[in-house]
């Protein structure tokens, strides 16, 4: 997930330059590893973790709303929630409806 929301990683010359495989590469590597292909399923993938980092951090925002959260840095993780979520449907939008 680390490729959709770091955006140095997104840049794929800033991948090169420092040698970190883009994502496409690191699929490719994956499935090569793996004898698995998910280049179909790949948005799907990153779609559903996505929405999955977004209910976790619903569950913080719960608690910060009860005041039961115990980081000091739980509200600003919560504020995550809703792009996130946003995040994983734009992507089923643009690849499955």
């Amino acid at each position: 997930m680390q490729y959709r929301l770091n955006p140095h990683l997104s840049d794929q010359e800033y991948c090169k330059k420092t040698g970190i495989p883009t994502e496409e590469e690191y699929v490719n590597m994956y499935c090569d590893k793996t004898g698995y292909d998910l280049k179909e399923e790949w948005e799907l993938y990153m779609a559903y973790n996505l929405f999955k980092s977004a209910g976790i951090l619903q569950g913080i925002l719960g608690r910060v709303r009860d005041g039961t959260a115990a980081s000091k840095h739980a509200k600003d993780m919560a504020a995550r929630v809703r792009p996130l979520a946003e995040g994983a449907w734009k992507l089923i939008e643009e690849n499955f409806v």
